[in-house]
């Protein structure tokens, strides 16, 4: 993700000032033959920190959440609902339903880490796997901030 060589060479070794942001839109991308194949066997769960839960999503339910699949694409789109504003190191865990999925770290078929204070305007972008995360959080200035993961 860059964040030590960012501190290290734009900060001087100093962490950035504290950010928070509100987690507004996930979209899963690459979803076809995953599970059901349109995120009704996935939940969410959002930490701040190392299993401080602050916010869960049930997407087959719809619960804190509003979904959409676009099958042709593959897409799933998620809108959070109730989300609070994040700080710090925040932990994003999808978790299935479906046997079919496997499940590694922490019995999830897929997760992420990121730290509120090193998203800049423009994001960033992280490859891990053959999934597309997309997520949308935005500001207290109301800017919107993107933050991929393929």
């Amino acid at each position: 993700m860059g964040y030590f060589e960012r501190m290290h060479l734009d900060l001087g070794n100093r962490l950035p000032p504290p950010r928070a942001l509100v987690l507004r839109r996930v979209e899963l991308r690459g979803m076809a033959g995953v599970g059901s194949g349109d995120g009704s066997d996935l939940s969410l769960q959002v930490d701040v920190g190392r299993a401080n839960q602050v916010y869960s999503a049930h997407l087959g339910f719809r619960r804190n959440c509003r979904v959409s699949h676009i099958e042709e694409e593959a897409l799933v789109r998620v809108e959070l609902l109730n989300c609070p504003r994040l700080e710090g190191d925040v932990r994003l865990l999808f978790r299935s339903s479906s046997r079919a999925v496997p499940k590694g770290y922490e019995e999830c078929p897929f997760y992420l880490w990121f730290n509120t204070s090193f998203l800049v305007s423009r994001g960033f972008l992280y490859t891990a796997g053959s999934y597309t995360i997309i997520a949308v959080l935005t500001s207290s200035e109301k800017k919107k901030v993107f933050f991929f993961v393929s």
